[in-house]
C-alpha cells in the first residue's frame, strides 16, 4: 500500500456525469483504468466532519469497535446497535454513499448525525453498477445518485492527520463478470483522535476478499511499511482472514493464527498485539438468503501497539427483532494508556 497527497473537504466532489457514462462504456482494460482512477477527484479526497458535540475531557478507556456494515443499509438500526456497544470510535468498511440498495443515502453521514459523532470517509470503489448479482436484480429498475463505496471512521473526539494508504492492487474489480465494474481497489484510512490531552492513531482497513493468505500478508505488511507512527495505535477492520475447517484448524488458532495467516506474523513484527483486545469467537453470521455459510471462524478484528486493552467483546449485527443486519459482527475492546507488564497484566486500569 502507498500514500498518496489527499485533500481534506466538508464533501466530496460530485462526480461528473459525463465521466461515468465514458467509464461504462469503457472496455476494462488495466490502462484505462488507472486513466479513470486518476481522473476522478473523489480518490484525492477525503471528506471530514467533526464531532456537533466533541468531548474534550476523557478520564478511563476509550472504547474502539470495528465493523463491517455491508453497505450500512439499515441506518436507524446500526446507530442502534452503536450505541448500544457503547464504543467512542468505530472503525467502519462498507459504507455506500449514494447507492440505490443503501437508500441513495451517505450512509456514514447519516449515522454520525443520529450520533452526534463527527466521522472521516474515504472513497475506496466508485460504482458503475448496483452491485452484486443480487443487488443488480433486485435494483436494475432503480440508480445510484452518486455511487460511492468505502471505509469510515465514526469518532465522538476530534479528528485530525486523515491519511489514505493505498492496496498496491487497484483495478482488481474493474472487469469482473459476477459483479458491476468499479473504479478503485481497496484503501486503508488513518486518522489521529484526540482523547482529551492525549492522541491515538487509528486505522480503518478492509483488505483484499480476491486474495489469498499471502497476498493478505503483502498488503498488510506494505500497509504497516506506509503508517508507521510514534502515536499509541489501533487497527482494525475486516481481514478477510479464511475460514478454517474445524478439522484443520489446530488448538492454537487464535492465540497462533500465522500458521493460516502469516499477517498476523507481520503485525507482531511491527509491534502490534491481537491477543487481549479480540476474543476467540466467529465475527460472521449467515443471512437470511443462506449466506455466508457456516461455519464461520474471525474475520474481523481489532490491533494494539502502545496501548493496553481489556473487555474484548463480539456484538450481534441485528436490529431489536433480532434479524441481520450485516453479515459480520461489531467487535469492540477497551483501549488505555500504558502497555501490559511481562505477564500480560494492563497496568494503569
Amino acid at each position: 500500500m502507498n500514500g498518496m497527497r489527499q485533500d481534506v473537504v466538508a464533501e466530496f466532489s460530485a462526480v461528473d456525469t459525463d465521466f461515468l457514462e465514458r467509464a461504462r462504456r469503457a472496455t476494462g482494460d488495466p490502462a484505462e483504468h488507472d486513466r479513470l482512477f486518476g481522473e476522478a477527484e473523489i480518490f484525492g479526497q477525503i471528506e471530514v466532519r467533526q464531532p456537533s458535540n466533541a468531548v474534550s475531557k476523557h478520564d478511563g478507556p476509550v472504547r474502539i469497535g470495528a465493523w463491517n456494515a455491508e453497505r450500512c443499509k439499515y441506518v436507524g438500526a446500526s446507530a442502534q446497535l452503536i450505541r448500544e456497544s457503547g464504543c467512542d470510535v468505530v472503525l467502519l468498511s462498507e459504507m455506500d454513499v449514494g447507492m440505490a440498495r443503501s437508500a441513495n443515502l451517505h450512509t456514514l453521514r447519516a449515522l454520525a448525525e443520529e450520533l452526534g459523532f463527527g466521522y472521516a470517509y474515504c472513497a475506496e470503489f466508485l460504482e458503475l453498477g448496483m452491485g452484486n448479482q443480487s443487488e443488480q436484480v433486485e435494483f436494475a429498475d432503480e440508480r445510484n445518485l452518486v455511487g460511492i463505496h468505502g471505509n469510515g471512521i465514526l469518532s465522538r473526539f476530534p479528528l485530525s492527520e486523515p491519511l489514505v494508504v493505498n492496496s498496491p492492487a487497484q483495478g482488481l474489480w474493474y472487469s469482473l463478470d459476477w459483479h458491476h465494474r468499479r473504479i478503485g481497489g481497496r484503501r486503508a484510512l488513518f486518522a489521529t483522535v484526540a482523547v482529551g490531552t492525549e492522541r491515538i492513531r487509528v486505522g480503518s482497513v478492509h483488505l483484499e476478499s480476491l486474495s489469498d493468505p499471502d497476498t493478505r500478508s503483502a498488503e498488510l505488511s506494505a500497509l504497516v511499511d506506509s503508517t508507521d507512527s510514534t502515536l499509541p495505535t489501533v487497527i482494525g477492520g475486516d481481514f478477510n482472514t479464511a475460514d478454517v475447517p474445524d478439522e484443520e484448524a489446530p488448538d492454537d488458532w487464535f492465540a497462533k493464527p500465522g500458521h493460516h495467516e502469516p499477517l498476523f506474523d507481520v503485525f507482531a513484527a511491527a509491534g502490534f498485539d491481537w491477543l487481549d483486545c479480540n476474543s476467540a469467537v466467529p465475527t460472521r453470521r449467515t443471512l437470511g438468503n443462506g449466506l455466508p455459510r457456516a461455519p464461520h471462524r474471525r474475520m474481523d478484528w481489532l490491533f494494539r501497539r502502545g496501548l493496553a486493552a481489556r473487555n474484548p467483546l463480539c456484538r450481534p449485527a441485528v436490529n431489536s427483532a433480532s434479524h441481520p443486519i450485516s453479515d459480520h459482527e461489531l467487535v469492540s475492546a477497551d483501549f488505555l494508556h500504558g502497555l501490559p507488564d511481562d505477564r500480560g497484566r494492563a497496568r494503569e486500569w
